[in-house]
């Protein structure tokens, strides 16, 4: 390595250390974006086997980062009681076992390492786990659950809980599945794990490499005789020639000539070589088997023929196949290609052992001025092998049939039974019992045939099987692999417990046993649920209830509809409710039994109800439950899932009115908290069919008695209607089924089906057994549509009838038709002889009638009727949805979403309530996809949020796409979210604030749901806050308060941050804004001027949780994300959130917490690793165009907030341009109050210094619209009032200390200005007289005209505080713009007036006195002091930035020549605190005036030190043929956008001592920079020269795209300093520019060329912002470019990027780069790149080699700890991947080693692949023992394997073996003597932050730094010693106070005198 390892750890230390302050400044805000990466990834809650104890349940945590993460202080909020110990690690790839006993669970799992034990238990029902890192910041978060939509296999039946994703979110349902495995795979990789497509991409292998070492002959003759031996195996190549692959001569640009055969042309035509190859036995057998495809890629000019093993396998553009080739044949035509060749059958070519490989490149003719051969040949796994292997589920299930307990030396019997529809081969699997019992190991050769019984009795069975509850599993013959389990209870002797039918899930006591035969088992219900009260109407709450308080009035009626009495003892009510019978219970016949939720509330309703029992616990739900009847043996004997009727049309919900336009339910609707119950019409009819009941007639209903909707002859019940297949093909005949129950004989039961304008006919349904039926008299009835065309929709409806009960058909019209002409309600299905892509989502498809979607297109879209479907997802059938387009925008786009509604009882996995989302807003439809970005934001942030899925949807005729995979299904906010999200704190109020009249709210007005405040009455709140839970109560006193607060009327300013601290969770709002300000939302909403798209959730006054009682907010609609990345940070415009904003304890956690995600959830590195969704959205050509769009609007964003807020402290001088301080500035914050009416009080009251504006808002200058000049936008201003009020209070300590003060005043159109009560100026175009809200101004003026100013007389001036009161006047109401900037100044007596210059730590000036102003971190400086004295604050919310808390001081006293000033900022009061942050500024007085420039130089030019400081006020042109050269020292500052423009020559030449200083006049403006204008790229022309010149606060010159920007001309910079910089720092276009020893700093992007000769060398490039890279060279010049010796760190974006470049990278250090670190494209003119010699470290990506470019060179680079280390892909629609062959190269320990896709090649040999041993020679897969990684030392350390292994005998890697340094024991030192006097003093912090931040010298021995000894020298030990100084803190550890040597092993060592 080039680079000095003491220059890299100096660079790292003080970058390091600017991140370290980064966080140390975000208080809690301690947060990594790697901590992101650890994840729960495996539960075992409740454990097959564990005998009632806990012990062996596990949690499992994966780090899924490349980086170590360090859990010392982390725990569990929720779930389990656990905290981290310290020193916990989790290396990259690690998977981390939690057990509540260790112990315990490493010796039952086999694991070296678990942590625990922690306290609690998993709870087997399903809970909330919450992990926090150390600072209490949540990482990862499950709210598993044992049933629907989770599987409830992992409840004790033998699988774990395994997260089957890598990137994806770990706390949905969906992406948990059981594992496959007996009790899961803790401390391994998951069984389920399914890698996301874009991570499976492995790619082919080369086993033979193009640019591998091959054997070569010249065809000059033929090489063996007979003339195909040559070919074969056994062929002597020992006198052939050995060279490296590609073989050619000519030029051909993409092709890569490794060996140029300069004697070919007219010598010989053919050229022959060979290659040897190893195939292992197993490889061997898996090429065979298909799940290793083998191909070859071949690139040739002009033909070839290609063998394997002396069979030929491949040839173009030569003879015939199967012809030798002789030596002197020709090609047939020219032609140059590059092919892939597929080798399906060249396993039975090949041989364990060796192969050969071989080609023959023949040429068109002798003459050709070209030839190339090369190739590769490829080995990859088959890709939809290794998927099905990854996601296939082995689990079969309903194999275990039927089981006996065993009673005396009777051991009872198992049954298996097969349910496949193949045969089932059972040889080897085992039987366990939960009670830890091994039962049986089925012997070979057992075989089921389909339906095949198969019993295992006391002949065979280890132990008896045993009697009470247990758990079974059947385990493949692998002893792990679960294929059935299941749960029984075997209580009754003799009787048999199994599946009724076989193969079926429910599970009774069966009859009587029946080993090896069909169970047997007699269903009997003589009792019957007859009436149910779900829903009875509202109750208040009380004081024994404060939720749900009619549940306490439900009931359940029983009914004995048989002869005889039944014994109920012991029988039981499940699920929703649990109630058990008392022994003795009797129903006698024909009976009524009601159970009661409350004994006492039903008695006080239904006195003289005898036979009623209760309680019960639990309650039924009002939307849907089961209630499950079951007899004493547990057996089920009847069973409702009850439904409430919904949903239902409402198209005005005003009036809230149902319009029975829908009917999406069979169940009633009016029992739906309206009083009715629901009654059974008849006990002899099924009572599963919905269409089986009616609400009662009775409010209350009829308990104990007749139900009221009684009839004797009722028509038929038909239920569970399904057709198969969910979607036939053309060549398909669809089956009808359905249950129908009568209490007569059927007269009429058929299928009547038609298609619109087509065929129509009828199929008698049969439950005979006969044609489709399958069994006879079952109850299940069936019918046969015959096949239809492909497109057809078929309508089909089921009527039945019975001779006395009436008819009835099904599906159930509606009351009313939703549209004219509208055909009625079918059940739907489609003819589709299409596929469905396989992209992992859920498919959706919607049928319709044809008439029905006519309308649907047709009608106003703003429709919200709902129109009857059928719904089918991923194969599940539900008919009769309700369909409308959903949104207030989005159903107003091209692309429409839609929302479709279930009934409750038919949800689809639970959810009725399903939201579509449409892809739109650009060519690709990328809405969707920003929306699931950033829901997955909130979510990865700890947020309430909606959970979202990719979709598919079908919907022929509507959406446009057949199958559009950019839908998403989101979740809706309802009491099924309340309740995953917040658990048992779900019952607080939910509501959705709305827009009723669009933007703006309706009626013209502003009423909207933007937190303002109505008054008191409720009505006023209904229509714009929409309540979603506890609707029943009507009750918005809660909003009311909540809006009370927000208004400055209702709540006084003094009492508004408690009365907010009381009402809201103040810190979740912050982080829901600061959330909202990274995705930079568009629409309208609460995040800018809008009132609508979030939700309100009030936390319940008694949940278990801080913010109890307290307001959340929650995100909603986030479709039009990522579209902007220059969104000011303070966009809310609602009065109240500004009022929130304005105080500054709200700020400065919403800048907390912003700052927290920024550097966490939403850095670049965890925002890269969410692109994988667009994997499954966007065809692949579309996938890198979708990301790159997103990717770019993140890390612009990124840059910008790096670029606005403040971190530490900084700032500069505050002027006039007469050189006095101001006293109000611009941007300030003031009050204001907007001209609708004159402010309270007399006529100027508002102008006096006593005024009441507490009630006025508060905004920053500029106020306006329309002028581009406003950080208050008045955006309700035009058309509505033409004046604007404003008052600022300041402080003037001694108004006689103050010779001088002005007003300057920017305006449009007019003004009238007061100081304490008495006007102090007028504009002349302002009303002559007394001035109000209605006043306008008599002529317009512009902003950014001439400024007025106004000498105020000091006699106005009060000592202390005083007003500034100024009335902004426009001309007219629809003006286009207004603008009104005031702005105070002042001079002091005494003081010497005069301009001042410069920023940061050079000021100039030739006043005594001047003020210093600045920004320093928000979120923990609470004072700043100069000099001693504590500076003026005002936290900055508002405006459009740079944001942080605003300081100003006076400094004065002002000494000739250099003055030192320190700005100190504070975490505590002045004299209190610690200093977190300072800078230090030289304020230059100087005598006399600056020299200005401005224009072109009239001659040669010479700047220097004495003769300056230099200002330019515009321009300064540097002619053809004139020199401009300044010298050292020379201070040159610029005026904004001035730069130097060099068409001559420039030669700055400063020194290391006295370097040239180039800086902007004032901190508020950019200046330029300096460009090169076409001097010239030849020899003789001027080489432009940069030296020792320290570069800051520049931009670009206009035209030109770099601060420092050479065009067509020859530039050396060396030795400079470039910080602070906007945009590149460098950029040469057509140039030939050096760089050398230059840091580039802070800036956008580092340096830029296009078409250039660039050389790189030596130079450190830092913390790049922004969507820009270190290096970006686009096009190569004439020569090649050489990137060498250089330190990247830090970049939001690419370290290196280059694009058709020839380029040599070698021996750089890249670390902490967000994206990739070198990523090359497209084959420069001078051939292809190289890479060698560089480490790579921490970042995205470590490279990426992608469209056509070919790395032969590519050795000695180490790859580790990144997300992705070499990817090799081909981008957009390139068809070209990359190619590379590396030897010696490390590439370990990142999260995925090396990314291939399928046209792009890698070969590796002499290397260490860490994700498996790679194929080529000498490759490794170990540890590769770097000696310091966490101190980013990656030498080898003793004992590597990689020491000596790499090709020719040196060490793999960057950085080789050094050998062991000085012993510790040699090197004696004082710890903390940073400075090496002796002495531990204040003077070594001053020196440790000096080496840190500024650069300065540190000592040879880092260790004398390393103060608190934990290994790397940072600003930490800057802390630790201050503390130690100053606060008593813990001293430095040994070697202290006295020297001596270090006594604890590290990454630093000194040499044996530290001092030398």
């Amino acid at each position: 390595m080039r680079v000095p390892m003491k220059i890299f750890f100096s660079v790292v230390s003080r970058t390091t250390a600017f991140f370290f302050i980064a966080a140390l400044l975000l208080g809690r805000a301690g947060l990594r974006a790697d901590e992101f990466d650890i994840i729960i990834n495996e539960l075992n809650y409740n454990v097959f086997d564990n005998g009632g104890e806990d012990s062996l349940e596990f949690i499992e945590l994966y780090n899924r980062g490349g980086t170590a993460v360090d859990l010392s202080g982390w725990d569990f909020s929720r779930g389990v009681d656990l905290t981290f110990p310290a020193g916990t690690m989790i290396e990259p790839g690690e998977y981390l076992v939690l057990s509540p006993d260790p112990a315990a669970a490493a010796a039952r799992y086999g694991l070296q390492r678990v942590l625990g034990p922690y306290l609690g238990q998993l709870d087997n029902g399903g809970e909330i786990l919450e992990l926090l890192n150390s600072k209490g910041q949540m990482i990862s978060r499950v709210h598993y659950d044992d049933s629907t939509p989770w599987s409830g296999r992992p409840d004790g039946r033998g699988p774990s809980l395994e997260f089957t994703g890598v990137d994806n979110a770990n706390d949905l349902a969906r992406n948990w599945k059981p594992s496959k495995t007996l009790g899961g795979t803790p401390g391994r990789v998951n069984s389920r794990r399914v890698l996301p497509s874009r991570l499976t991409q492995r790619g082919p292998r080369p086993i033979v490499s193009s640019q591998g070492i091959w054997r070569t002959f010249a065809g000059r003759s033929n090489p063996s005789d007979p003339i195909d031996a040559w070919t074969r195996i056994d062929f002597d190549d020992e006198e052939w020639g050995e060279a490296q692959g590609g073989f050619g001569y000519g030029q051909r640009v993409g092709f890569n000539f490794s060996t140029q055969i300069s004697n070919m042309r007219r010598e010989f035509n053919t050229y022959y070589i060979r290659s040897n190859f190893t195939v292992t036995g197993e490889t061997l057998a898996a090429i065979a088997a298909g799940s290793i495809d083998l191909s070859m890629t071949v690139s040739y000019d002009d033909a070839f023929v290609a063998y394997v093993n002396g069979t030929e396998v491949a040839r173009d553009n030569i003879g015939d196949p199967g012809e030798p080739v002789a030596f002197d044949a020709t090609g047939d035509e020219s032609r140059n290609e590059t092919a892939r060749v597929e080798l399906p059958d060249i396993a039975g070519l090949l041989v364990e052992g060796e192969n050969v490989f071989a080609l023959q490149g023949v040429n068109a003719t002798r003459d050709s001025r070209d030839f190339y051969i090369a190739a590769d040949l490829l080995m990859a796994e088959n890709a939809q092998d290794e998927k099905d292997d990854e996601s296939a589920n082995p689990y079969i299930g309903r194999i275990i049939n039927e089981l006996l307990a065993g009673e005396g030396d009777d051991p009872g019997f198992i049954e298996l039974f097969n349910p496949e529809d193949e045969e089932l081969d059972l040889s080897g699997n085992v039987l366990l019992s939960s009670r830890g019992n091994f039962l049986y190991e089925i012997p070979g050769g057992t075989v089921l045939a389909p339906g095949e019984f198969v019993a295992f009795d006391s002949k065979v069975l280890a132990i008896p099987v045993p009697a009470g509850g247990a758990r079974y599993v059947l385990l493949a013959a692998d002893g792990r692999t679960v294929l059935d389990d299941i749960d029984v209870e075997i209580e009754t002797p003799g009787r048999s417990v199994g599946r009724f039918p076989e193969g079926d899930e429910d599970v009774y006591v069966l009859d009587q046993p029946t080993s090896g035969a069909a169970n047997t088992y007699a269903y009997s219900s003589p009792v019957v649920i007859n009436e149910i009260h779900f829903h009875p109407p509202y109750v208040p709450a009380g004081k024994d209830c404060s939720r749900q308080c009619s549940d306490a009035r439900q009931w359940v009626e029983l009914l004995n509809r048989s002869e005889e009495a039944v014994d109920l003892g012991g029988w039981k009510l499940t699920n929703g409710i649990r109630y058990t019978f008392e022994p003795g219970t009797t129903l006698a016949a024909g009976a009524y039994l009601v159970v009661a939720s409350s004994l006492e509330d039903f008695s006080a309703l239904h006195d003289g109800v005898e036979n009623v029992v209760g309680d019960w616990s639990g309650r039924l739900n009002h939307a849907t439950e089961t209630i499950n009847l079951r007899d004493g043996l547990g057996n089920r004997v009847d069973r409702v899932i009850y439904g409430d009727g919904g949903s239902k049309n409402d198209e005005d919900p005003d009036d809230g009115v149902d319009d029975r336009t829908f009917r999406g339910s069979t169940w009633p609707i009016l029992a739906d908290g309206d009083g009715p119950t629901i009654e059974l019409v008849n006990p002899g009819l099924g009572n599963r069919a919905g269409v089986s009941w009616r609400a009662s007639n009775d409010a209350g209903g009829t308990p104990g008695v007749q139900n009221s909707v009684f009839e004797a002859d009722p028509a038929p019940s038909i239920r569970s209607v399904k057709h198969s297949p969910a979607v036939p093909r053309s060549d398909e005949a669809v089956v009808v089924t359905c249950s129908i129950s009568a209490l007569d004989v059927l007269t009429e039961a058929e299928v009547q089906w038609s298609i619109a304008g087509g065929p129509s006919g009828n199929a008698n349904l049969r439950d005979d057994g006969a044609g489709p039926d399958e069994l006879a008299q079952d109850g299940i009835f069936s019918a046969s549509i015959p096949a239809q065309d492909d497109g057809d929709i078929v309508r089909f409806s089921i009527v039945a009838a019975t001779g006395a009960g009436g008819r009835v058909r099904l599906p159930l019209e509606p009351e009313a038709d939703p549209f004219r002409g509208f055909q009625g309600v079918f059940y739907l299905y489609e003819v589709d002889n299409s596929n469905p892509p396989d992209t992992g989502a859920a498919v959706f498809r919607i049928i319709m009638n044809p008439n029905d979607s006519e309308e649907l297109e047709d009608r106003d879209e703003a429709s919200n009727v709902l129109l009857p479907a059928t719904l089918i997802c991923d194969g599940e059938i539900y008919y009769c949805a309700g369909v409308r387009y959903r949104g207030e925008n989005s159903r107003r786009l091209t692309n429409k979403a839609f929302k479709i509604k279930l009934p409750p009882e038919n949800s689809c996995k639970g959810i009725g309530n399903i939201n579509l989302l449409a892809g739109n807003g650009n060519d690709f439809g990328t809405s969707t996809f920003n929306e699931l970005l950033a829901s997955d934001l909130y979510r990865r942030a700890g947020e309430p949020h909606p959970q979202e899925w990719n979709a598919v949807l079908h919907f022929a005729g509507v959406v446009g796409r057949n199958y559009d995979t950019r839908y998403i299904r989101k979740e809706a906010y309802d009491d099924d979210f309340l309740t995953r999200f917040f658990g048992g704190n779900s019952g607080g109020n939910l509501y959705r604030p709305m827009d009723p009249g669009g933007l703006g709210g309706f009626g013209g007005g502003r009423i909207m749901g933007n937190l303002e405040y109505q008054g008191t009455d409720p009505d006023d709140y209904r229509r714009i806050y929409d309540k979603r839970s506890n609707e029943d109560e009507d009750d918005f006193s809660d909003v009311i308060a909540l809006t009370r607060m927000f208004d400055a009327g209702e709540t006084p300013q003094a009492e508004f941050r408690q009365r907010a601290e009381e009402l809201i969770d103040v810190r979740q709002w912050a982080r829901f804004f600061a959330i909202m300000a990274c995705v930079t939302n568009t629409d309208g909403g609460i995040w800018n001027d809008g009132g609508e798209d979030y939700f309100l959730y009030r936390m319940p006054s008694d949940a278990d949780r801080p913010d109890a009682g307290k307001w959340l907010i929650l995100c909603w609609d986030l479709e039009e994300t990522y579209t902007g990345s220059n969104e000011r940070l303070f966009r809310p415009e609602a009065d109240g959130l500004r009022r929130f904003f304005a105080v500054p304890e709200f700020a400065r956690l919403y800048y907390e917490e912003l700052l927290i995600v920024r550097r966490a959830v939403f850095s670049r590195a965890q925002m890269r690793q969410r692109y994988g969704y667009a994997d499954l959205m966007f065809p692949p050509e579309d996938v890198y165009d979708v990301v790159d769009e997103v990717d770019t609007t993140v890390t612009e964003r990124l840059g910008y907030f790096d670029a606005n807020i403040t971190l530490g402290v900084e700032g500069g001088a505050r002027r006039n341009v007469d050189g006095g301080s101001r006293l109000i500035d611009t941007g300030e914050s003031w009050r204001y109050f907007r001209g609708t009416e004159n402010p309270s009080g007399d006529g100027l009251a508002w102008t006096r210094l006593g005024y009441d504006d507490e009630a006025w808002e508060t905004g920053e200058s500029g106020f306006g619209y329309g002028d581009g000049d406003d950080a208050t936008v008045l955006g309700d201003m035009r058309n509505n009032y033409t004046t604007v009020f404003l008052r600022k209070t300041f402080e003037v300590e001694d108004p006689a200390a103050i010779q001088e003060m002005t007003l300057v005043m920017d305006y449009d159109d007019a003004f009238v200005a007061f100081i304490n009560g008495e006007e102090i100026a007028r504009s002349n175009n302002a009303p002559d007289g007394a001035v109000d809200y209605e006043s306008t101004s008599t002529s317009n003026h512009e902003a950014g005209d001439d400024l007025d100013r106004f000498n105020i007389s000091m006699d106005k001036i009060r000592a202390g505080a005083n007003v500034l009161a100024v009335l902004g006047i426009n001309g007219n109401l629809s003006s286009s713009d207004f603008s009104l900037i005031p702005v105070l100044a002042s001079t002091l007596a005494g003081a010497v007036a005069g301009p001042t210059g410069g920023c940061g730590d050079s000021i100039y000036t030739t006043g005594s006195t001047i003020i210093l102003a600045g920004l320093a971190d928000p979120v923990n400086t609470r004072s700043v002091v100069v000099r001693g004295r504590e500076a003026e604050l005002d936290m900055v919310s508002d405006g459009n930035g740079p944001y942080g808390l605003r300081w100003q001081v006076e400094v004065s006293g002002l000494e000739a020549g250099e003055n030192l000033v320190e700005v100190i900022a504070l975490d505590g009061e002045a004299g209190k605190g610690m200093p977190i942050a300072s800078f230090e500024t030289t304020i230059h007085r100087f005598e006399g005036d600056f020299r200005e420039y401005d224009g072109a130089l009239d001659g040669d030019e010479e700047w220097t030190a004495e003769g300056g400081p230099y200002r330019l006020r515009g321009d300064v042109r540097v002619p053809d043929g004139r020199t401009l050269r300044i010298g050292p020292g020379t201070v040159v500052l610029a005026d904004a956008d001035a730069s130097i423009i060099v068409s001559g020559e420039l030669r700055a030449e400063g020194s290391e001592e006295s370097p040239i200083i180039m800086r902007a006049f004032s901190c508020a403006d950019e200046w330029g920079g300096i460009a090169f204008n076409e001097t010239g790229t030849d020899e003789d022309d001027p080489t432009h020269l940069l030296s020792f010149c320290d570069i800051r606060g520049g931009s670009n010159p206009d035209d030109y795209e770099g601060c420092i920007a050479p065009t067509d001309s020859r530039l050396l910079v060396t030795d400079c300093h470039l910080e602070n910089i906007p945009g590149n720092a460098i950029d040469g276009v057509d140039a030939v520019l050096e760089v050398r020893r230059t840091t580039i700093r802070n800036i956008f992007e580092g340096i830029h060329c296009e078409d250039s000769d660039t050389i790189v060398l030596d130079t450190i490039i830092e913390n790049m912002t922004g969507n820009s890279d270190a290096i970006d060279f686009d096009g190569s010049g004439s020569g090649r470019s050489r990137i060498q010796g250089c330190i990247f760190y830090g970049s939001s974006d690419d370290g290196v990027d280059l694009g058709e470049v020839s380029v040599d990278i070698k021996d750089n250090i890249f670390v902490n780069i967000a994206d990739k670190a070198i990523s090359i494209e497209d084959v420069g003119d001078q051939g292809h790149p190289t890479i060698s010699g560089n480490l790579i470290v921490r970042c995205g990506t470590g490279m990426a080699i992608k469209n056509g470019i070919t790395i032969s060179e590519g050795d000695h680079n180490t790859i580790t700890e990144c997300q992705e280390g070499i990817a090799l892909f081909a981008k957009d629609e390139s068809n070209e991947g990359g190619h590379a062959t590396f030897h010696s190269v490390i590439c370990w320990g990142n999260a995925i080693d090396v990314i291939v896709d399928e046209l792009s090649t890698v070969a590796f040999d002499f290397s260490n692949i860490g994700m498996d041993e790679w194929p080529g020679e000498g490759n490794l897969s170990v540890d590769p023992l770097f000696l310091d990684p966490a101190g980013l030392d990656y030498t080898l350390a003793a004992g590597s394997l990689c020491i000596g292994t790499g090709r020719e005998g040196s060490d793999m890697g960057a950085f080789s073996f050094e050998g062991d340094g000085p012993d510790p024991e040699d090197t004696v030192f004082l710890r903390a003597d940073a400075n090496l006097d002796g002495e531990v003093d204040v003077s070594d912090v001053i020196a440790t932050l000096d080496y840190l931040f500024r650069g300065g010298p540190g000592p040879d021995c880092l260790d004398v730094m390393d103060a608190n000894d934990d290994g790397q020298p940072d600003v930490s030990d800057a802390v630790f010693l201050l503390r130690y100084l100053f606060s008593a803190g813990s001293p430095p550890p040994a070697p202290f106070p006295e020297s001596g040597t270090d006594q604890t092993p590290d990454g630093l060592w000194c040499p044996a005198d530290p001092a030398n």
